[in-house]
């Protein structure tokens, strides 16, 4: 069930994980659970390293790829992460 936003959200925390091993990906909690707007920090020191632009079907990140929500986590981080 690749549209589980479960699946999607433990996807986006390990591919931000490979990217920054010191990150802490927090969702909003204020969105139902198929729409994923989350913000990441350096858990060390709480800096801010990506914010999401809006908000996300879970089906819009259970369409990408590995590589594509790479570069979409990227592009939220303005190149700090």
């Amino acid at each position: 069930m690749k549209d589980d936003y479960v699946i999607q959200r433990a996807r986006i925390e390990r591919l931000a994980k490979e990217m920054s091993p010191n990150c802490l990906v927090e969702f909003d909690p204020d969105n139902p659970p198929t729409w994923i707007k989350l913000r990441i920090t350096h858990a060390p020191t709480g800096t801010i390293l990506a914010v999401s632009s809006g908000d996300w079907h879970v089906t819009e990140i259970a369409d990408k790829s590995d590589d594509q929500l790479r570069a979409l986590i990227k592009s939220f981080g303005a190149g700090r992460i």
